[in-house]
């Protein structure tokens, strides 16, 4: 317990419990997070709750709007393909694991935070592409295994990214 009086764990408690939330899609893009509800669901007080959600809000998981309060993040278009700049985990940590840069690999674990809850809501508005995504990633991975020509690996990269974000795109025009 800390000499708050236990404020410092009540505040670790909450944004835990509220990243949880976020990531597992319990509370979606756009969910307005209540103050008043939360503390009454968690069993604390606003104040370690305040200090949860400024945590969430400089991850990039809350966004507080003027007259409105605090929500899970909404991603717009430009933020999506700034994302998709690093993609899937998985895969590009298959290709990375090996840099010994600790602050790389920091940087790159919190865009994957980020990255884990937009495509949880961007991926429902693109039908199949999750599913194109991963042969694109395979086919990736084939090339890297087969010492293919680092110029093709970059051109096939680099056209995977496009088209993830080419049909959020579409999507956003057609529904507009």
């Amino acid at each position: 317990m800390t000499s708050t009086g236990g404020v410092a764990s009540k505040a670790e408690l909450s944004y835990e419990i509220l990243r949880s939330r976020i990531l597992d899609g319990t509370y979606g893009p756009g969910y307005q997070l209540v103050m008043d509800r939360l503390a009454r669901e968690i069993g604390v007080s606003t104040i370690p709750l305040r200090e949860a959600l400024r945590r969430l809000q400089s991850d990039g998981l809350v966004e507080v709007v003027r007259n409105l309060g605090a929500r899970v993040a909404v991603f717009d278009a430009a933020q999506v393909r700034h994302t998709l700049e690093v993609l899937n985990r998985a895969f590009y940590f298959s290709v990375y694991e090996h840099c010994d840069d600790e602050h790389l690999n920091f940087l790159l674990e919190a865009e994957w935070t980020r990255l884990d809850h937009m495509r949880r809501s961007v991926f429902g508005y693109l039908p199949g592409r999750a599913r194109r995504s991963v042969e694109e990633h395979e086919h990736l991975l084939d090339l890297i295994a087969g010492g293919a020509d680092p110029a093709q690996i970059e051109r096939l990269a680099c056209a995977h990214k496009t088209n993830t974000a080419g049909a959020l795109y579409d999507v956003r025009v057609t529904r507009g």
